[in-house]
């Protein structure tokens, strides 16, 4: 019950954003395992038409460390695709815009490996430091956020 301590430790935005991210984690995850991708992949588009004002420049990092933390807890199997998600979703109505990717590999015994990160202009937000060094990234997701144009 340490993470109870530490979410009581948080200023209430923190905590909103902390029970937020738990949330979506859990109907993510749920809407991955009963629907069909394209229906996830809309869900998460439209988070872009209630776009939010956040001027907070720790936003982007408090998002990634909440999905991050309450993704080893709450999905401790294969969490990669659906912390990518949230963190898209979360990232798309404050307007920034991102790239899911999603790569394959090769793993133990001829095994098709896969994993999801989420990138932006610069960088990998969330999904490992460099993803695309072990895995062969397929075509990818632009979010909603992204203006016509840009990153095509």
């Amino acid at each position: 019950m340490k993470w109870l301590a530490k979410l009581h430790g948080l200023s209430r935005v923190e905590q909103r954003l902390v029970l937020e991210v738990g949330v979506l984690l859990v109907d993510i995850r749920m809407a991955l395992s009963l629907l069909p991708f394209r229906h996830v992949r809309r869900f998460v588009d439209q988070a872009s038409r209630r776009r939010l004002s956040i001027e907070e420049h720790t936003y982007r990092e408090r998002v990634v460390w909440a999905a991050t933390g309450f993704g080893k807890r709450l999905l401790t199997k294969r969490p990669c695709l659906t912390q990518a998600l949230v963190v898209q979703y979360l990232f798309n109505r404050a307007g920034y815009p991102t790239q899911l990717r999603i790569g394959v590999a090769k793993g133990k015994e001829n095994r098709l490996m896969a994993h999801a990160w989420l990138k932006d202009d610069e960088s990998v937000i969330i999904g490992g430091h460099n993803p695309a060094l072990t895995y062969t990234p397929l075509k990818p997701f632009q979010s909603a956020a992204v203006k016509p144009g840009k990153n095509d």
